[in-house]
């Protein structure tokens, strides 16, 4: 695992215009068959999450929360990955409907 400080340290980008790289995956579409299948990062109502999806018909195979190695977001807190105090996680539960 790497350290958490490169979590905090992240260079400026040379750049001019930045660009989203989405990496190719094996895989077929369930939705077309096509083989065209990648994955890349995405930030959505529910947070930052890795977003796997057919480049032909844009059917999306899967919606899953970044794991460390994919570093996305870039600037993510250092607690990302800490479990949440019951305390948020009955507003939470609140938010959503669920109440117990």
């Amino acid at each position: 695992m790497e350290s958490w400080e490169k979590r905090l340290i992240y260079p400026r980008p040379e750049a001019e215009q930045l660009f989203l790289e989405r990496t190719p995956v094996p895989g077929r579409c369930p939705a077309c068959g096509e083989e065209s299948v990648a994955v890349y990062p995405v930030a959505t109502h529910q947070g930052a999450r890795m977003l796997t999806r057919c480049q032909r018909c844009f059917h999306t195979i899967s919606l899953e929360r970044p794991a460390p190695s994919d570093q996305w977001p870039p600037f993510r807190s250092v607690s990302y990955e800490w479990t949440a105090s019951p305390a948020e996680r009955a507003s939470r539960d609140a938010h959503d409907g669920r109440r117990p």
